[in-house]
């Protein structure tokens, strides 16, 4: 049993470490906190003298919340806009419009 939750700690802190990296938003906090509470039941599963790396995973979980939220907090998603591509867009619009009335001109 203490192994299973170890094991389902590890991968849901990793999934946790995949979600921050990325830009998905607030999803890192399900498989971070699912992590921290993994660690904290194979903590108390565990006996006296095995509680170790089951503390060490709790921590590093909490550390994964509360980088996830320093990020949904500190850092500002924005989408730049491009004139360039806004103006070449235009052109490539305006250019089709002008060939559209030459074919018809020469119908």
């Amino acid at each position: 049993m203490r192994n299973i939750l170890i094991i389902l700690s590890v991968i849901f802190g990793l999934l946790g470490i995949v979600f921050v990296i990325l830009p998905m938003g607030t999803i890192a906090f399900l498989p971070a906190g699912i992590a921290l509470a993994l660690s904290i039941i194979a903590y108390f599963v565990s006996g006296k003298s095995k509680r170790k790396f089951p503390y060490i995973l709790m921590i590093l979980s909490f550390l994964l919340l509360l980088s996830a939220g320093a990020k949904k907090v500190f850092v500002e998603d924005t989408v730049k806009v491009e004139k360039q591509f806004l103006e070449e867009k235009q052109q490539a619009k305006q250019d089709a419009q002008k060939e559209l009335e030459n074919l018809e001109d020469l119908e």
